[in-house]
């Protein structure tokens, strides 16, 4: 049996976390919520995430592109670390927020359809419109 793909999720608003984990497929997907940056970089670099979902507005101000940054530098510094895809969760468009570190993201509201889409397309490398709308 082929390993569970992991997915951090990254928001401050625990109904949606939790929301989104119960929306993902329990036997393609292993999840872990957190809402706060600490947690965020030590399950991203201990647990080592295939994907991150990640609330731009993080804890009331802009610190999901921050947070973002601070795992590419962690992926820089472990040479042998492979890209993990970064997705935005966001109700604003990306003109309207630092995009750069993500590799794409989802406008909120969103279906659990959508999210489990943009999750595959991002572990693919895809630049489909579910992880780019």
């Amino acid at each position: 049996m082929a390993r569970k793909r992991r997915i951090l999720i990254v928001d401050d608003e625990w109904l949606i976390t939790t929301a989104i984990c119960r929306g993902l497929s329990p036997e393609e997907f292993d999840c872990r919520l957190t809402g706060d940056e600490t947690t965020a970089l030590s399950e991203f670099s201990q647990w080592h995430p295939d994907c991150v979902l990640l609330d731009v507005r993080l804890e009331s101000g802009d610190h999901g592109p921050r947070l973002a940054r601070e795992m590419r530098a962690r992926e820089t510094r472990n040479a042998g670390r492979r890209h993990v895809p970064i997705v935005a969760m966001t109700a604003f468009l990306p003109e309207m927020f630092d995009a750069e570190p993500f590799d794409g993201y989802i406008k909120k509201p969103f279906t659990n359809a959508k999210v489990e889409r943009a999750v595959r397309e991002a572990m693919k490398g895809g630049d489909s419109d579910d992880a780019r709308e």
